[in-house]
């Protein structure tokens, strides 16, 4: 995932995406191709510890979750949460699996799964 961010919207966005993905590694460039270019790279979780000085246009550029599904997955979300649940898993806990296996928000497979 590749984000273009103001400074202005800098830190709110990064509290956000470290709520729902706190563990991914995340790299903050600033003022890309221009004299004082900067790139950091840390733990998501981490943000407020390595903020640079807050100038400039940010491109952010988050990693993909550790366990992502490989790309040969030919499972939505959805149908993920429907083979656990055939499986006898609840859905609450379906749901969880796939969002942590997917590195999404849960409530985005949730959303996905409501007529289950």
């Amino acid at each position: 995932v590749i984000l273009h961010e103001s400074p202005h919207h800098l830190e709110k966005t990064l509290g956000e995406l470290a709520n729902a993905l706190g563990g991914r590694e995340i790299a903050l460039a600033r003022e890309l191709t221009k004299l004082h270019e900067e790139c950091v790279t840390f733990p998501l979780h981490s943000w407020q510890e390595h903020l640079p000085a807050v100038k400039g246009e940010f491109v952010l550029v988050l990693a993909p979750a550790a366990d992502a599904p490989d790309s040969d997955d030919p499972l939505s979300p959805r149908e993920a949460v429907e083979r656990l649940m055939k499986e006898g898993i609840p859905k609450k806990e379906a749901v969880k699996q796939v969002a942590q296996k997917a590195g999404v928000n849960k409530n985005e497979v949730y959303q996905a799964t409501l007529d289950l």
